[in-house]
């Protein structure tokens, strides 16, 4: 760890360390991966413009997110499956985001149930819930939720449909327990930093269930439990419901934020699930400006999707978002020295936001707003044209 210097780095340890099927899983997206990349096209699009003489001193990056302080407009989004990646799993990457002053998304597709989660990380936890076929199953999360005393639920609604993983079906991970080709074998068993961490821990469940699913039946029930007949409707029941901060996650058109405020909530999270759920999908940071101008102070933007640098941080915030979520980068983390890599992530995103905060002229984070920034038109690679017969 003493030579990690950055995120980019600790996604270089992660893939030194985890088997590659699992490294794949992190860093893939849906289909071929187009929308993972229109997320990193889409920041890089956007410049942030240098002032000087500015005398801002030391940039100041906490901020009050509803009731709540954070040493920094961060949030770590939900992830499910984190025990895969290293035995602290969800436990470690909570108790990084506690003691870096940031918020954590309890994510419902999580192997720890949410009240251990709170209990190390606080007011700070979100809940994460997913509108499941099964009724029961959804207030049961509910009722957890409330009972733990977490203030804000991340209503998931970009889980309607699943697009196919191209190499999560090329390392047989369509499959519980996976059906992997005999090269991916070898390649967990040689790693055996991340074998010996993996034969500790409790291996993989889902704790915001009620009851246990054995492994051979996992795929099978979490089939039962999609739901494509998510309507606003639901919206507007859970709503009804929660007493607490709504935050609705994966609104990527202004159509949509105008129906999110229409239904009552209090945040959008502007989000293509890390280019995971669908592919071709425009960045997040393309589309943000627009979301942000429907929303017109009504309701708390937040917005996540390829952040690696502090710098992507500022950037999202100057597009309109309050709170910027990291993904892949709390994962990578994870994956390369459990809760010390997590926080190293944070610690990296900390000081390269606060420099650029100075190159902005922003004492601030109210500061870093548009003028700090020079958005160009997104450079993407013209089309292939495939020769026909």
């Amino acid at each position: 760890m003493s030579r990690i210097v950055s995120v980019p780095d600790l996604q270089a340890a992660a893939r030194r360390r985890l088997p590659r099927s699992l490294y794949d899983y992190i860093c893939g997206g849906a289909q071929d991966g187009r929308s993972v990349t229109a997320n990193a096209e889409a920041l890089a699009a956007v410049r942030l413009r240098q002032r000087i003489f500015a005398g801002v001193g030391t940039p100041q990056t906490s901020i009050r997110l509803w009731d709540v302080d954070l040493a920094l407009p961060l949030f770590v989004s939900p992830m499910g499956l984190l025990g895969f990646f290293h035995p602290g799993g969800d436990l470690a990457v909570a108790r990084a985001a506690a003691s870096n002053g940031v918020a954590f998304v309890h994510s419902a597709w999580s192997g720890v149930p949410l009240p251990d989660i709170v209990e190390v990380a606080g007011p700070r936890v979100w809940a994460q819930v997913s509108v499941w076929s099964d009724p029961d199953q959804v207030s049961h999360h509910l009722d957890v939720a409330e009972q733990s005393g977490a203030e804000v639920l991340v209503l998931a609604g970009d889980v309607a449909f699943y697009d196919k993983r191209d190499l999560d079906l090329q390392h047989g991970l369509d499959r519980l327990p996976p059906r992997m080709p005999l090269r991916d074998v070898a390649s967990h068993a040689v790693k055996l930093g991340w074998l010996a961490g993996y034969l500790r821990s409790a291996g993989l469940g889902l704790a915001t269930i009620d009851h246990p699913v054995p492994m051979r039946q996992m795929k099978s029930y979490l089939h039962q439990l999609e739901n494509p007949h998510l309507c606003w409707e639901d919206v507007r029941r859970i709503r009804r419901r929660w007493k607490g901060r709504l935050v609705l996650k994966g609104v990527m058109t202004p159509e949509d934020a105008q129906l999110a405020i229409d239904a009552g909530v209090d945040g959008l999270l502007v989000s293509n699930h890390g280019g995971r759920q669908f592919n071709a999908q425009p960045g997040v940071a393309e589309v943000l400006p627009r979301i942000v101008d429907t929303v017109a102070g009504r309701a708390t933007v937040l917005a996540d999707g390829g952040v690696a640098r502090g710098g992507d941080v500022a950037k999202y915030l100057g597009l309109g978002a309050a709170a910027v979520g990291i993904g892949r980068a709390a994962a990578w983390g994870l994956a390369a020295g459990g809760q010390p890599g997590v926080e190293e992530a944070v610690g990296f995103l900390r000081e390269e936001l606060a420099t650029a905060m100075g190159f902005l002229g922003a004492r601030t984070i109210s500061d870093i707003d548009a003028d700090c920034l020079d958005v160009r038109p997104v450079d993407r690679p013209a089309a292939v044209v495939r020769a026909t017969d």
